[in-house]
């Protein structure tokens, strides 16, 4: 027990210094690479203090890959911040102007996204569901999106980015009516109806909640004090809806400490780090690139999934972001990737900086990617997941860079 503290104080202090040399840096608690590799390596931390009995001795390459994985992201988060400071950009954040192009632009994505909505709840028969809470540790009462129509579930998902574009708003738009905010906090509500009563999700109300602190960080800059009261405020929500989709005699529960819900939170967090451990030492498959562009193997009727290695631990089947980067191409994948995905963030982050705010919807939306290195690879190779971040894009590219800047200006949204 002696050494698995002494890893945990380690590695807390590792994942500590790296936060605080990036902040000094930025100033921004929040900045997108202080998050990820501070969480990644926390998180990786606390797993090793083996407070559940499943948990294994990493491997000695486990190890090496998760410090190599920190040092990448805090390499290229460290080249992004002072390429901002060479170019003399901006040191506050500045605010995004709403166009008129955005917001009928945003609407019409709201539009499409409640009629693939309210199509999807017919289709399953959502009356069966709505407000049931179950007895047994599945997800067999959630809705099952699988079952409908493909373009209408991406488009569904698209609800919660939906409540993420309507705060953007709110929070920026300088002409808003009380029309405009009454709709905007509708579509808000609406959102959070769906991910709270329908869904049951807590991965999608995250997606919404990490969403709006980011954008409230840009409209003002969150300090300590704030950021531990928004912390502790996450947390219990994430608490109670576990609490809810979950019985006392779940499995999820057990471990060493007698606080079962403190158990169900250390569970969800920790297995992904001893599952990716189980593929680093059965070694890589090496299917190029057939586990992180799942989306692309099934439309190219590629997909086999007798090539996939899904290793879990009893019942935890989480995976660490890194997961099937180091299935399809080994070591050489995980670099690879860490390295594009944080280059490209680096960049929208060096554009935010340069006077190109109205980029930070771009990054809001990919904040629970950012948050959950250690739970998943939120940034592609799903297309039910990613379609998102490509709808987002084209709406900020539709509503920011249209020739016609002089006439979008002139304009005033008034319904």
């Amino acid at each position: 027990m002696i050494e698995n503290i002494i890893e945990f104080a380690i590695f807390s202090l590792y994942a500590f210094c790296l936060y605080v040399i990036l902040y000094s840096k930025t100033k921004d608690f929040l900045n997108p690479f202080g998050i990820p590799v501070f969480s990644f390596i926390f998180i990786f931390a606390i797993s090793r203090l083996r407070l559940n009995p499943l948990q294994s001795t990493l491997s000695f390459k486990t190890y090496l890959i998760v410090i190599l994985v920190s040092m990448l992201i805090f390499f290229i988060g460290i080249v992004s911040i002072n390429s901002i400071k060479t170019k003399q950009y901006p040191k506050k954040p500045e605010n995004p102007e709403v166009t008129f192009r955005y917001k009928y632009a945003f609407r019409m994505v709201f539009f499409l996204t409640t009629i693939c909505f309210f199509l999807t709840l017919f289709e399953v028969r959502f009356y069966d569901f709505l407000f049931l809470y179950s007895d047994v540790d599945d997800k067999k009462t959630i809705i099952d999106f699988e079952s409908s129509i493909r373009i209408i579930r991406y488009f569904t998902n698209l609800l919660p980015y939906c409540a993420i574009y309507a705060f953007f708003e709110i929070l920026f738009d300088k002409n808003k009516t009380k029309l405009t905010t009454l709709f905007n906090i509708f579509v808000i509500s609406f959102a959070l109806f769906f991910s709270m009563f329908i869904l049951m999700s807590r991965g999608t109300l995250l997606i919404i909640l990490l969403g709006f602190l980011y954008l409230y960080n840009q409209k003002k800059r969150i300090d300590l004090n704030k950021l531990f009261i928004i912390s502790v405020l996450l947390i219990s929500i994430l608490t109670i809806m576990i609490s809810i989709r979950l019985t006392p005699n779940s499995a999820v529960f057990k471990g060493e400490l007698s606080l079962p819900f403190f158990n169900s939170i250390y569970n969800y967090l920790v297995f992904s780090f001893d599952n990716f451990n189980q593929l680093v030492i059965q070694g890589s498959p090496y299917t190029i690139f057939k586990s992180v562009h799942i989306s692309l193997t099934k439309l190219l009727n590629i997909y086999n999934i007798d090539e996939i290695f899904q290793y879990t631990t009893s019942f935890f089947n989480t995976t660490t972001f890194i997961y099937y980067f180091f299935h399809d191409l080994g070591i050489i994948g995980v670099i690879t990737y860490t390295i594009v995905i944080f280059s490209l963030i680096g960049f929208l982050y060096v554009q935010i900086n340069s006077g190109k705010s109205y980029l930070v919807l771009v990054l809001a939306v990919y904040q629970k990617a950012l948050f959950m290195l250690f739970f998943g690879n939120y940034f592609f190779g799903n297309f039910s997941i990613s379609n998102a971040y490509y709808i987002t894009i084209i709406l900020v590219l539709f509503s920011y860079t249209f020739p016609w800047k002089k006439y979008i200006k002139t304009k005033r949204f008034r319904t």
